[in-house]
């Protein structure tokens, strides 16, 4: 199990859209799965609001993760920043913790 690896990406204009931020939690999403060799068993959506304070809501799971989960996990996380705070969002990321690389003889074939 390894500690955790994140990516966080600035926005093209600070905003509380998530139309227009979901793009950007997507690419960090699949930057930080690039950087992991396994699935994480928790994600935290990190958001720097525009007054650069850090707003962070995270979810552990029994099981590792895949990117799409992820994703699905990650609006809601972000669902619930936005619902309790009213400040635009500056740049968004995500953090993958647990990470665990599964016991499967796939890489011997």
């Amino acid at each position: 199990i390894s500690k955790h690896k994140g990516r966080y990406v600035t926005l093209s204009k600070n905003t509380r859209n998530i139309e227009i931020i979901l793009p950007f939690l997507k690419k960090a999403i699949d930057e930080a799965y690039n950087k992991i060799d396994g699935l994480p068993k928790s994600i935290a959506v990190v958001t720097i609001m525009n007054d650069l304070d850090i707003i962070s809501r995270e979810k552990s799971f029994p099981y590792g993760i895949d990117r799409e989960k992820a994703l699905q996990e990650s609006l809601l996380l972000l669902k619930k920043i936005l619902e309790d705070d009213n400040r635009q969002v500056r740049r968004v990321g995500v953090r993958l913790g647990k990470i665990y690389k599964s016991s499967t003889l796939d890489k011997y074939f």
